[in-house]
């Protein structure tokens, strides 16, 4: 769930945060794949979901590595690609439980967020920009960059709210 209210964080990245990710109700990240900054607001629900998580004694926020884990840099790849097929496996059989169609993945929240931004009707630019794919337009103004990001936030906002009040 976190990572669908996170635009779709990929398992590497919500398992490297920490508490200096996060800024002013914004949790701020370099994606790891691509270095490339990315700036998501915390709708209350995400809020929620990493207060219920946080340890004072833990360096991560979420409790997917321990801390000696994270401080083995060297070894982080190995360690998240079995924690994240852990983390897979578990999902597929919650998603066969509750007779989910195709497999369920920490991918599949990345995907069904774009997804249900694109069926409300957001334009396609507006989803590949909150997922960090938006090459094509060279923005130099500092305005416009900041009226994105409030467009995102609110697309986010929207979408987060619409599946949380049909999912209860």
């Amino acid at each position: 769930r976190l990572i669908f209210l996170l635009r779709g964080i990929n398992f590497t990245d919500l398992a490297l945060l920490t508490r200096e990710n996060i800024k002013n109700g914004r949790i701020i990240y370099s994606r790891s794949k691509t270095k490339k900054t990315y700036s998501v607001k915390l709708e209350p629900l995400a809020k929620d979901i990493i207060e219920a998580y946080i340890h004072p004694e833990r360096i991560t926020l979420l409790p997917i590595l321990n801390n000696e884990q994270y401080k083995d840099k060297k070894n982080i790849p190995d360690t998240l690609g079995w924690k994240r097929k852990y983390c897979n496996k578990g999902l597929k059989k919650i998603g066969k439980k509750i007779g989910f169609k195709e497999p369920l993945s920490t991918y599949v929240f990345r995907y069904s967020h774009a997804n249900a931004c694109k069926k409300m009707g957001y334009p396609k630019d507006m989803i590949s920009e909150s997922l960090g794919h938006a090459y094509g337009m060279s923005v130099s103004s500092c305005y416009l960059e900041d009226y994105d990001l409030e467009l995102i936030d609110e697309m986010n906002k929207n979408v987060c709210n619409l599946v949380i009040d049909e999912g209860t």
